[in-house]
């Protein structure tokens, strides 16, 4: 069958969050979507900027149109903020960091240390490459 996603919103029902999800929010995405697959899980953290309060809100949905990463952030000045995740399993959209997530931030750190280690090591041959010169 299909694969099943929670499919609720914090701002429309307080049992979306992620401590308290139940499961009559755990749905089919056949069903769900009404159409062909592939189907996966996704959960957005989205922020409301021209909002009074800045209202938060956490999405799980079911989707089929993918993007190249399981994350993404998308940003809008003054207006809202989107970090989304993709996931390919029943339910693996119930927590605010899906594993793809987390693997997804890993992979960003592990990229700026390597690159602040390259940079420093460049910085320390020209400096030794200026003081012969």
């Amino acid at each position: 069958g299909a694969i099943k996603c929670y499919q609720c919103r914090t701002d429309q029902d307080e049992d979306c969050e992620s401590g308290s999800l139940d499961d009559r929010h755990l749905e089919d995405c056949a069903s769900a979507l009404r159409g062909e697959g592939p189907f996966f899980c996704r959960s957005i953290h989205q922020i409301l900027y021209f909002t009074e309060n800045h209202d938060e809100a956490i999405i799980r949905e079911c989707g089929s149109e993918t993007f190249k990463r399981d994350c993404y952030k998308a940003g809008w000045e003054d207006d809202s903020y989107q970090l989304s995740c993709d996931c390919r399993t029943d339910g693996c959209n119930s927590a605010h960091l899906t594993a793809a997530s987390v693997a997804c931030w890993l992979s960003i750190l592990v990229l700026l240390y390597n690159i602040t280690y390259i940079s420093f090591i460049m910085n320390f041959f020209l400096e030794e490459v200026h003081d012969y010169i």
